[in-house]
């Protein structure tokens, strides 16, 4: 499951807590992951893992936080550097679905 990592103060600060889902964006777009309150995450910053894709998870690809930058020689994205708010997403439900059939995971959230 996509989940964000915080350090506890940077978690408390915005009323999250471990396992709570949180909405982060960027003036580039927004994703949904898991919060993961960690010690290990330095404060002031947020890790979120960049393997999830559209084929395993609604909203939660960090390329989506992303800017559009890349470096000139090799073509790399600018994915360590960007302003992001995080707070937490309200839900009335959650369910996870797993089939065997090639599904695309939209508007369910």
């Amino acid at each position: 499951e996509p989940a964000v990592d915080l350090h506890p103060a940077d978690a408390a600060a915005r009323h999250l807590k471990d396992g709570d889902l949180a909405h982060l964006s960027t003036r580039f777009g927004f994703v949904r992951a898991r919060v993961r309150v960690s010690e290990a995450q330095r404060r002031g910053q947020a890790f979120l893992p960049m393997h999830w894709s559209g084929h395993f998870a609604a909203k939660a690809s960090a390329g989506l936080l992303s800017s559009p930058v890349t470096d000139p020689h090799s073509g790399q994205p600018e994915l360590k550097h960007v302003p992001v708010r995080i707070v937490r997403e309200e839900t009335g439900w959650a369910g996870v679905l797993i089939t065997r059939r090639d599904l695309r995971p939209t508007g369910f959230v």
